[in-house]
């Protein structure tokens, strides 16, 4: 019985993550990639999809204007898991830059 249940909650797990076609309905980016990446490197309480997204856009813009990766800054201390802020920082930076950014913005 308790063997069943894992199955069925692994399953359930996965099967809540959003499309990649529905987050990207335009086909900009490898969002199922970038989120995957991220999820599975965050440090701490991984946030939803949507803010993942949103740390990842603002990383390419600031990759885009120039910025070096080493001093890309995308959230605050507390949306990031506190301390493991410089980890989180750079789990998104490098999955947006690899998955999500435009081509042009390396």
């Amino acid at each position: 019985m308790i063997a069943v249940s894992v199955v069925l909650l692994s399953g359930c797990a996965q099967s809540d993550r959003p499309d990649a076609d529905a987050i990207d309905p335009d086909g900009q980016g490898n969002t199922g990639a970038y989120l995957e990446h991220v999820s599975s490197t965050w440090v701490g309480d991984v946030p939803s999809d949507e803010e993942l997204l949103e740390f990842g856009e603002e990383a390419c813009e600031q990759l885009a204007e120039g910025e070096a990766q080493d001093d890309i800054e995308v959230f605050d201390d507390d949306d990031a898991g506190g301390e493991q802020a410089v980890e989180n920082t750079r789990a998104v930076v490098e999955a947006a830059a690899l998955s999500l950014c435009p081509a042009d913005a390396d």
